[in-house]
């Protein structure tokens, strides 16, 4: 036994807006899977909104992209049937029922849509059903853990960053 004392300190809520991304990042669903997946990349998301005629429709994944593009494009031996994988229209591919939850709900809500859908993101909408962010699996683990383990100074972002 350890003769450390082990203290806990008493439960904080934390709202999906407190740990929310606010920057979204979208694709026309008449993009193709090579634009979206570049954007992926460009922009060190695994996520986009996919939009059509202005507004936010679907959702599609670093994981929807991998599935569906060639294993062999931009490889020596791609051939030119690998390459058009890239051709490919997003919206072929992207998921149409998006399952969001409200920016006011609390970690524990998002972290069970998740679960209970087994999804890695939701869309984060306000009061008027109007995206205003997107909370993935690595923002609820920082929110759960803000809730358990007090952030120590050294842990939070600098406002510089």
């Amino acid at each position: 036994m350890s003769d450390r004392e082990i203290t806990t300190t008493p439960w904080a809520p934390v709202r999906v807006e407190q740990i929310m991304s606010r920057t979204l990042y979208s694709v026309s669903a008449d993009a193709r899977l090579g634009h979206a997946r570049d954007l992926m990349e460009q922009h060190h998301v695994h996520h986009l909104l996919v939009e059509d005629t202005g507004r936010f429709v679907g959702i599609i994944s670093d994981r929807d992209v991998l599935a569906n593009l060639s294993p062999y494009v931009g490889t020596i031996s791609s051939k030119r049937r690998d390459d058009e994988t890239l051709m490919w229209p997003v919206y072929r591919f992207a998921s149409y029922e998006l399952i969001t939850v409200s920016d006011e709900a609390l970690v524990e809500e998002a972290a069970r849509r998740l679960l209970e859908h087994e999804i890695s993101c939701l869309p984060v909408v306000n009061r008027l059903d109007e995206i205003i962010g997107i909370v993935t699996k690595s923002d609820l683990l920082f929110g759960i853990l803000s809730c358990i383990v007090p952030q120590r100074d050294e842990d939070r972002p600098s406002e510089a960053a």
